[in-house]
C-alpha cells in the first residue's frame, strides 16, 4: 500500500513493496524467453514475424498484440527482435522519474520502489495502459517518438473514419424524452443510423464534476471519457481477475494496491505526455482527468457462480466499482497532498464534492450480500473519509474512472471479457504460434464447475460437450439451476438457445453507471429486426436507468 507521509519541506508519498517483496502477495520471478510473434497486414493474413522477448506464461495473443500495435509502426515494416522487457522498463521508468521530479514521492527510493511495483504489475499482468503510452512514453530519440506518434495518429483517424456513422451523439434532454413524438424521432435517428450513441445531457450535466469549467461532452464512442470539450486522458485497465487470493475470490487488498500504482501513474502522464493541440494541453493539465477502468467482470462472476443477469451479479459489480473508484479518489486525495489540486478544483469545489456525495449515495443504496460485503464496507470507509477531509485537501484529478473497452489492453491482459459486457462465448479460438488457431473452452468455466461442487471427473464430460456443441445446454451432469451461471451474450451458433437478454446487459450498465466518473462503453447489440418502437422503449428505459450514454448496433446495419 501506499502511506501519506510528512516531511519538512512538504508531503510525499512512500511506497510499500508488495509484489516484489517477499510478502504473501509477490510475484513470482517472471521467466522470460524469445518468442516468435506474428503480424497480419491490413487484409489480415500473415505480414511477417519477429522475435519478441517476453514472458514465457503469455498467451500467444498477448505477444502477438505486444508487438503489432507497440512495436510496428505499419505491417509493411517488421523488427526482427523487440522486447516487452525493455517496452515495459521504459515506460515505468520514465513515469517514476517524472513522479520523482514532481516530487510525489519522498524520497528517490520511495520511486525506486514504485518503479519496481509498476513493472511487475505489468509483467504480471495485472493492469496494463492504453496503446498510445506504450508508443509515446519514454523514448528519447525525439525521431523515433516522431514516428510512432504519426504511426498512432493515423491509426485513431482510421479509426474514427469506421466510426464516423455514429460518432456524432444524438443529445436526448428529458423534456425529449417523456415527450412520446420526440423520443419517435430520436428512435428513428438511431434505427436509421444503425450504429448509435445517444447522450441524455441532464443525466450528464447532474455527474459534471465542473461545470464552472464548461459542458461535458463525449469524446468518441470508443472509450468512456465523458468531460470537457478540448480535454483527454491516458486510459489503463485492470484485469480483476488477476487480481484473487489462493481460493480463487477477489484480493481486496491487492486491488486496492493495483489501482493504487496505475492512478498515480495516469495523474503522472499527464505531464508528460504530447496533446495534439495547445488549447488541449491546457484543458487537461488544468483539470488532470485520469481514466482507470476494469476488464474481466463477466468472467469473474462466473468463476464466483454468480450469474451475470441476475441481482446478485449486478450488486457484485456495483460494489466493486464502487471500491474502484472510492481507491482511484482517495488516491487522488493523497496526491493533492503530496503536490496540490488541480488548479481549477477551488472553482470547481462544491459541484466536485456534489458528485462524491452521489457517488457515496449510490454505495449506501448497494444492498449488501455476504459475497460483497467486504468490498461495500471498504468503499463506504473510502467515501465517507473523503467527504469529511476533501474540502480542506481538495483533490487531483477532476474525473478518475470510467469503463470502457479496453482495446489492445484487453488482448494483453487475456481478460476473457474486455469490457463490461458478459462473456461473449464459451468457447474461444486463441491465436497461436504463426498465426494459427486452437479451439478451447474459456477457463472460467471449469472454475466456476469447481466452485459449484462438480467433481473432476464431472467437470471433464461437461467441458468436452462444450467443445463438441459450443454450449453447455444439454450438458451430462449439469444441474438446471446452475444453467444461468453460463449465460452469455449470444446463443452458440450450432443450436444453443440461451443468452442474456438486451434488458439484462442494459441493467448491468445502470447498476454500475453511477459508481464511476465517466461513462459504461458498451454497445449494444440489436438484432436486425428491431423496431423503431422496441429503440425507443430501450432508450427511455436507459433513461430511466439514469445511463449518461447509451451505444447502439442494430446487426448488419453498417459494412
Amino acid at each position: 500500500m501506499t502511506r501519506l507521509c510528512t516531511r519538512k519541506t512538504g508531503t510525499g508519498l512512500t511506497v510499500d513493496r508488495c509484489f516484489t517483496g517477499s510478502g504473501k502477495g509477490a510475484v513470482p520471478q517472471i521467466s522470460w524467453g524469445d518468442r516468435i510473434a506474428a503480424i497480419h497486414g491490413s487484409d489480415g493474413r500473415i505480414a511477417g514475424t519477429s522475435i519478441c522477448e517476453a514472458p514465457v506464461d503469455w498467451p500467444q495473443l498477448a505477444v502477438d498484440t505486444a508487438v503489432s500495435r507497440y512495436f510496428t509502426p505499419s505491417p509493411d515494416i517488421v523488427l526482427p527482435k523487440t522486447s516487452v522487457r525493455v517496452l515495459v522498463q521504459r515506460v515505468t521508468k520514465a513515469i517514476a522519474a517524472r513522479g520523482r521530479e514532481n516530487e510525489i514521492f519522498q524520497t528517490a527510493q520511495d520511486a525506486a520502489v514504485y518503479q519496481a511495483e509498476l513493472t511487475a504489475a505489468c509483467f504480471a499482468r495485472y493492469g496494463w495502459f492504453s496503446q498510445s503510452v506504450w508508443r509515446e512514453v519514454g523514448i528519447a530519440h525525439p525521431r523515433v517518438a516522431r514516428h510512432l506518434r504519426q504511426a498512432v495518429n493515423a491509426a485513431a483517424r482510421d479509426e474514427f473514419k469506421l466510426r464516423k456513422p455514429s460518432y456524432l451523439p444524438i443529445h436526448a434532454s428529458d423534456e425529449f424524452v417523456c415527450n412520446r413524438k420526440t423520443l419517435q424521432i430520436i428512435a428513428q435517428k438511431a434505427h436509421k443510423r444503425g450504429a448509435a450513441t445517444i447522450h441524455f445531457d441532464e443525466t450528464i450535466a447532474a455527474w459534471h464534476t465542473c461545470p464552472a469549467s464548461g459542458t461535458a461532452v463525449g469524446a468518441t464512442p470508443s472509450d468512456g471519457y465523458l468531460f470537457l470539450a478540448n480535454s483527454t486522458c491516458k486510459l489503463a485497465t485492470i484485469n480483476v481477475n488477476r487480481v484473487l487470493d489462493n481460493k480463487g475470490r477477489l484480493d481486496i487488498d491487492a486491488l486496492q494496491y493495483v489501482a493504487t500504482l496505475f492512478t498515480i501513474a495516469l495523474d503522472i502522464l499527464v505531464d508528460i505526455v504530447d496533446y495534439p493541440a495547445t488549447n488541449t494541453a491546457h484543458n487537461s493539465r488544468d483539470h488532470r482527468p485520469i481514466g482507470l477502468s476494469y476488464a474481466g467482470l463477466a468472467p469473474l462472476l462466473m468463476r464466483l457462480s454468480i450469474p451475470y443477469g441476475s441481482d446478485s451479479g449486478r450488486t457484485y459489480a456495483a460494489a466493486l466499482t464502487s471500491f474502484i473508484t472510492a481507491t482511484v479518489c482517495a488516491t487522488s486525495q493523497k496526491l493533492a497532498l503530496a503536490t496540490e489540486p488541480f488548479s481549477k478544483y477551488k472553482a470547481n469545489q462544491v459541484s466536485m464534492l456534489a458528485v462524491i456525495r452521489q457517488h457515496e449515495a449510490a454505495g449506501a443504496a448497494i444492498q449488501v450480500s455476504a459475497q460483497t460485503r467486504l468490498l461495500h464496507t471498504a468503499a463506504q470507509r473510502a467515501w465517507r473519509g473523503i467527504i469529511k477531509t476533501a474540502p480542506a485537501t481538495g483533490l487531483r484529478n477532476a474525473q478518475f474512472t470510467m469503463l470502457a473497452a479496453a482495446g489492445s489492453a484487453g488482448l494483453i491482459l487475456d481478460c476473457h471479457a474486455s469490457d463490461i459486457g458478459p462473456v461473449g462465448m464459451l468457447v474461444k479460438y486463441t491465436a497461436t504460434a504463426y498465426g494459427k488457431t486452437e479451439r478451447h473452452v474459456n477457463p472460467c468455466v471449469e472454475k466456476a464447475l469447481t466452485t459449484l461442487g462438480y467433481s473432476a471427473e464431472a467437470c471433464a464430460a461437461i467441458l468436452a460437450h462444450i467443445l463438441d456443441k459450443e454450449t453447455i445446454e444439454d450438458s451430462p451432469g449439469l444441474k438446471p439451476k446452475h444453467m444461468s451461471v453460463f449465460d452469455c451474450a449470444f446463443p452458440s451458433r450450432r443450436g444453443g438457445s440461451r443468452a442474456i437478454s438486451i434488458e439484462g446487459q442494459l441493467a448491468m450498465l445502470a447498476a454500475v453507471q453511477p459508481l464511476i466518473s465517466g461513462c459504461t462503453q458498451r454497445s449494444l447489440i440489436l438484432p436486425k429486426t428491431v423496431s423503431v418502437k422496441q429503440v425507443a422503449t430501450l432508450i427511455k428505459n436507459a433513461w430511466r436507468l439514469g445511463i449518461r450514454t447509451l451505444d447502439l448496433y442494430r446487426s448488419g446495419s453498417v459494412r
